[in-house]
């Protein structure tokens, strides 16, 4: 969803305008760290260009990081090396 290629923002109109019609007032979504790490000027105007798609639908996003958790879970070194 976050990368250039993928966002679309005629597919979060529709998604934010049903919700707001369904009486969602808020939203959680997750913002992959390497698409910040590879796109982080692109991925921050993405973000604002969301910000502003639900504002006009009266719904307020929360931004969650994901995959660090992820990458922290399926590492053998991570955990080997930070519970000892």
């Amino acid at each position: 969803m976050w990368q250039k290629e993928t966002f679309d923002p005629a597919i979060m109109e529709r998604e934010m305008g049903a919700a707001g019609t369904l009486g969602f007032n808020s939203a959680r979504v997750f913002v992959q760290y390497l698409v910040w790490e590879s796109d982080p000027q692109g991925l921050k105007a993405r973000m604002d260009q969301l910000l502003q798609i639900s504002s006009r639908h009266g719904i307020r996003i929360m931004f969650v990081c994901s995959m660090m958790w992820s990458w922290a879970a399926t590492s053998t070194r991570f955990w080997e090396s930070n519970l000892r």
